[in-house]
């Protein structure tokens, strides 16, 4: 039998409330925070389509956790809120930063009230035990399949349905507790992943990354993998890295390009063609002979990119790692 999704809405609020020990000043929706790839945060976005909550998502673990950290701060409102993260979800270019030990660390700052509390639901795509067991021994309370079907989506709403806020207990004063061990251990590693992250891009490293997926002319001691060094290869490796693999930060400059077109047209029409394998050369001819832009425009253009895109990855938080 089905609710009408406004009722629906309203009782989980009352719920809410009641819980809380007084009546509701403010009608919030039930928010659901998602931490999966981009395939599978689309699909979840158009399964829960229909049962009117928030949807926010984030496509990584460390972006997700800050998404997570901000939704539910204790300064913020509190709402029905549900943490759905897919459990094979990992770091890239940080495989000891693992889906359960971020359900570990969000789990700690809740029990610490740090973070106002939200029910942790692990999807899965397959069936994983031993995933399974770490993920609730760190604080997961429900596991649902992915793709999310008609099964999951019902698991879900029944969870936000419950009366009142999901329980994280505190252990026991000096009392040694296992998941607490956990957690700490979870902080310290999700502490040394962000800590890496820290190194801001250079202006050189974005020219490097250009020149080596696109025509962008290479600099001076660099070549696109002709000549170059073992010293090279492992920068490159390092830079390439920090977007995942070669395939993302391919896609990644793609997308760059396509919102540049918004906010910078030169800037991002110079991307894309260098992308699309235009020499520099061309490039100018073409907007020259268009009449669009004089030469001198065009080539300061092409000088400042690699400062325009070490500026725009910056304020996306895009980290470099650690040398090797």
């Amino acid at each position: 039998m089905s609710i009408p999704l406004i009722s629906l809405i309203f009782s989980i609020v009352s719920l809410w409330s009641t819980a809380r020990g007084g009546p509701a000043r403010v009608v919030h929706r039930p928010q659901i925070i998602v931490i999966a790839g981009e395939a599978t945060t689309a699909k979840i976005r158009v399964a829960l389509a229909n049962l009117g909550f928030r949807i926010v998502v984030e496509h990584s673990l460390l972006a997700g956790y800050e998404l997570a950290r901000r939704l539910l701060a204790v300064s913020r409102p509190e709402r029905p809120s549900v943490v759905l993260i897919d459990l094979a979800l990992t770091e890239p270019g940080f495989p000891e930063l693992t889906a359960p030990l971020l359900i570990a660390v969000l789990t700690r700052q809740m029990q610490r009230g740090t973070l106002h509390h939200a029910w942790h639901v692990g999807g899965m795509s397959a069936q994983q035990p031993t995933l399974k067991a770490e993920a609730i021994a760190l604080g997961c309370q429900a596991t649902v399949g992915l793709p999310l079907n008609d099964v999951g989506v019902a698991a879900i709403q029944q969870i936000i349905d419950q009366p009142g806020p999901p329980s994280h207990p505190q252990p026991a004063p000096d009392t040694p507790d296992l998941s607490e061990i956990c957690q700490n251990i979870a902080q310290r590693v999700l502490d040394s992943v962000k800590a890496a992250q820290i190194r801001t891009w250079t202006p050189e490293d974005a020219a490097l990354v250009l020149s080596w997926l696109t025509t962008y002319p290479a600099p001076p001691i660099e070549t696109r993998g002709r000549r170059s060094t073992d010293r090279d290869l492992s920068r490159i490796k390092l830079l390439l890295r920090s977007f995942g693999n070669q395939h993302i930060a391919r896609q990644q400059l793609e997308q760059i390009a396509t919102y540049w077109q918004q906010r910078y047209p030169l800037h991002g029409e110079v991307l894309q063609k260098f992308l699309d394998g235009w020499e520099r050369r061309e490039i100018v001819s073409y907007f020259v002979g268009q009449g669009l832009y004089e030469d001198s425009r065009v080539y300061h253009c092409i000088k400042e990119l690699p400062q325009r895109l070490s500026d725009h990855l910056q304020r996306h938080q895009i980290g470099i790692g650690p040398e090797e």
